[in-house]
């Protein structure tokens, strides 16, 4: 008779993320941003909260949310913001809060 071992690896794991993120008038000073963010090279378990930014000009960029991101995944992005203005862009770690490729 075998006896089943489970192993628990501690180890580091470097991820790539890809974006394509867009935003555009939803109407009634609202935003819509969607799109999606791609986490991958991972294990299966690895898990990173991701912050998302908008950026409004060159340097001036606000952290409006974060998602949850686990092994290699692609996740679909789609929410409304209320917002002064139009971002220029939507991107994921602006500030490179997650160690990344």
């Amino acid at each position: 008779m075998t006896q089943a071992r489970t192993y628990l690896h501690h180890g580091t794991a470097i991820p790539r993320y890809a974006s394509k993120l867009s935003v555009t008038d939803a109407g009634g000073g609202k935003y819509h941003v969607s799109g999606t963010i791609t986490q991958s090279e991972v294990p299966d378990g690895f898990a990173v909260v991701m912050p998302l930014y908008l950026q409004f000009d060159k340097g001036n960029i606000a952290r409006f949310a974060a998602t949850a991101l686990i092994g290699n995944t692609t996740k679909e992005i789609n929410v409304d913001v209320p917002l002064p203005r139009k971002p220029q862009a939507v991107l994921i770690n602006a500030n490179h809060d997650v160690l990344a490729r």
